[in-house]
């Protein structure tokens, strides 16, 4: 069983990535998180396959939360980040502070989850 955690407060983005990776993955746990506090307190309770953080969550600044997972809880599971920004600093930005996948919003929900499976499985064969 795959465990994807899903960190965004829209309702939309998270059920769109919910419903596609529910067909493409049947056998996954999808655990989500709404905000800083909720991740400070429940992610070290579960080790994630991956995780997908939606560029927009209020009160704090979603590549706070990154660093926090990547440098103090030291996780090193995939992150998929999902932007509205289109600047390239803040794609390099992403990238190094630990993002592994950057998308632009709007994206294609099909597109992303076959590109999940896809690392997924790369995943398992180099293991």
């Amino acid at each position: 069983m795959k465990r994807i955690a899903i960190i965004s407060e829209n309702i939309i983005f998270i059920k769109l990535l919910r419903s596609c990776l529910d067909r493409k993955i049947p056998d996954s746990s999808i655990t989500h998180f709404s905000s800083f506090p909720d991740i400070k307190e429940k992610i070290e309770q579960a080790n994630f396959d991956l995780i997908l953080v939606d560029g927009i969550i209020s009160g704090v600044a979603s590549f706070e939360i990154i660093n926090y997972l990547r440098h103090e809880k030291k996780v090193i599971s995939p992150v998929y980040y999902f932007s509205e920004a289109r600047q390239d600093y803040i794609r390099v930005k992403a990238y190094e502070i630990g993002v592994n996948y950057y998308y632009e919003k709007p994206f294609d929900p099909h597109k992303v989850t076959n590109e999940i499976v896809t690392n997924l499985i790369r995943a398992e064969l180099i293991a």
